[in-house]
């Protein structure tokens, strides 16, 4: 099963990979999605940018992890507190460095996401646009009139 058969809503093991299960997007503007997204596929992998960021992320997980636990090392070793305290600090800074990372390592990662989630939305209102003469679907509670709701009178009180 593809990305794309995902996103359509194809179920694994139907037999028909291009079946419409509930997709808001009509004809053209379904083969207009798909082959823009197969033109992002072209390359199978994150590009030069997207790795460097990865691995940016990575050295400031890594870098971050082995700098608290040297300062804490460090923290044991020395007998004035100041000192203690000084290590600390810089601890509390890898700490930082460390969350840091995982920040970037994440936000790395749902980009990828992102951009195709993006790229069908675009899509779904361009296709929404292009139906503008439809008649909305009438909602529950518009169909029930407001005078059929009984009125409760309001309560006296010492009356």
């Amino acid at each position: 099963m593809t990305d794309s058969d995902r996103m359509n809503g194809v179920v694994p093991g139907s037999d028909s990979a291009s079946s419409d299960t509930g997709g808001r997007m009509r004809g053209g503007s379904r083969t207009a999605f798909l082959a823009e997204l197969e033109r992002l596929r072209a390359d199978a992998g994150p590009g030069p940018r997207d790795q460097l960021i990865g691995r940016l992320g990575i050295a400031l997980i890594v870098g971050g992890l082995i700098w608290v636990f040297v300062c804490f090392n460090q923290t044991a070793a020395q007998s004035d507190l100041r000192d203690q305290m000084e290590m600390v600090v810089l601890a509390i800074l890898g700490v930082g460095i460390t969350v840091l990372g995982a920040i970037v390592y994440a936000a790395m990662s749902v980009q990828r996401f992102m951009r195709f989630w993006l790229l069908r939305v675009i899509y779904e209102q361009r296709d929404l646009a292009g139906r503008g003469a439809e008649p909305p679907v009438p909602s529950v509670t518009a169909a029930t009139p407001a005078a059929a709701a009984p009125e409760t009178p309001a309560p006296s009180y010492g009356a």
